[in-house]
């Protein structure tokens, strides 16, 4: 429902702050995702309309990978400073839930995904098609890749910041917390 940003924004302020980038095609961008989040790595998304409120829904996300030991420790740590206690969401496909009968786009269940985080409880993301983030496409080509089904989200953001609504919020962000790709 937020602001969108065409290739040709997002590149102007890259341009300005001087950052090193590559383009890519969407699809080589989820490759590198995926690669990066198979080697432990926390990675920035931003993608499409921002989300209206503070949820990330795919568009302004950080993910990570959920089979990896230390990804909510390292998230709690260095992104968002809060108790490792705290649930995190995790997107998944919802053809992955078609059978239980699990629908849950906006984060408003809460359940167990214990193959990855034993008795802890999750905060669910089912994730369609239609996303306009490329979000199930992601979850696709990382479970096919790793064969997890999964993704940590959160918000993309640091501490005490509001979501990353333009390319420079999304920049600043990658800057100041120890993400390792965006």
């Amino acid at each position: 429902l937020g602001p969108r940003y065409d290739r040709n924004e997002v590149k102007g302020v890259l341009d300005n702050c001087k950052a090193r980038y590559a383009l890519h095609a969407h699809k080589d961008a989820i490759d590198l995702t995926c690669e990066a989040l198979e080697a432990g790595k926390m990675v920035g998304w931003f993608s499409g309309p921002c989300e209206f409120g503070y949820r990330a829904l795919g568009a302004r996300s950080v993910f990570a990978n959920p089979a990896n030991a230390y990804a909510c420790d390292n998230l709690s740590s260095y992104l968002k400073r809060r108790p490792s206690y705290f649930a995190y969401a995790v997107a998944i496909n919802e053809d992955r839930c078609a059978d239980d009968g699990i629908r849950s786009p906006y984060l408003s269940r809460s359940t167990q995904l214990s193959e990855y985080f034993g008795d802890s409880p999750v905060r669910l993301q089912t994730v369609s098609k239609s996303e306009p983030s490329g979000l199930h496409d992601s979850l696709d080509a990382f479970h096919k890749r790793t064969g997890v089904s999964a993704l940590l989200n959160t918000s993309l953001n640091y501490f005490g910041e509001p979501i990353a609504c333009t390319p420079r919020d999304a920049l600043k962000t990658f800057y100041a917390s120890g993400l390792d790709m965006l």
